[in-house]
């Protein structure tokens, strides 16, 4: 629970004062997996991406090891 606590505080952080949005395509499954996978974490698609954009400029890189 102390988990689901923290991601939400830094949901909150994220400082969004003006929006824009973003259009992707994606298969049906990923995108439902995806959804079921962020929801068991407390979240919903759209904080779990913000978090991963933010991570991207803070870190300045992909915060994960990209194989080709």
């Amino acid at each position: 629970m102390a988990k689901k606590k923290a991601v939400k505080k830094a949901v909150a952080g994220l400082g969004m004062e003006k929006e824009t949005s973003i259009s992707l395509r994606i298969d049906k499954q990923t995108k439902e997996e995806f959804k079921r996978t962020v929801e068991e974490m407390g979240l919903d698609m759209t904080s779990a991406i913000k978090l991963y954009i933010k991570k991207v400029i803070r870190e300045k890189r992909i915060p994960f090891e990209v194989e080709g």
